[in-house]
């Protein structure tokens, strides 16, 4: 005995053999036919077809990512940048603030002047130090010629 059954958009035939005859059997049983080429056809064409349609969402797909990395990489680069900027100007902050707090003592004022300008306040007279000549404790011999001219040339 056979059933006509539509599986998956494909007919087949489902065969059932009676059990009846077999001890303990107690009516028909349903076997299992083995698929058909078509079938088996349909089946590794819809794999391709998945197949196909996934790598073509994969190619279609790595420009996109490819180009976010980029931009992931370049901003980074600049991200580094900028922070190294922020560094440097925080260091250059504290600094004008440190030059803004002496400059505004009077002390401070005074000194500034008196290392850009040379200006003295009335009353301070200059005074010159003046290092200890050394004395020469070895002779030198005095020779004459070329060679003595050439070398203090290059003295």
């Amino acid at each position: 005995m056979f059933f006509l059954d539509e599986h998956m958009g494909c007919l087949s035939f489902q065969f059932y053999y009676n059990t009846s005859s077999i001890p303990g059997g107690d009516g028909y049983e349903y076997c299992p036919m083995k698929r058909t080429k078509r079938h088996k056809k349909k089946h590794s064409l819809k794999r391709y077809g998945i197949t196909l349609g996934l790598i073509v969402l994969i190619v279609f797909l790595v420009g996109p990512v490819w180009s976010v990395y980029q931009k992931e990489r370049a901003v980074r680069a600049e991200k580094s940048e900028a922070v190294g900027e922020l560094e440097a100007l925080l260091a250059r902050k504290a600094f004008l603030e440190a030059e803004v707090a002496r400059l505004s003592s009077k002390r401070g004022i005074e000194e500034e002047v008196r290392t850009k300008f040379p200006v003295a306040q009335p009353g301070e007279e200059v005074i010159v130090v003046v290092d200890e000549e050394e004395t020469a404790t070895s002779s030198v011999n005095v020779s004459s010629g070329l060679w003595r001219k050439a070398r203090n040339l290059f003295r």
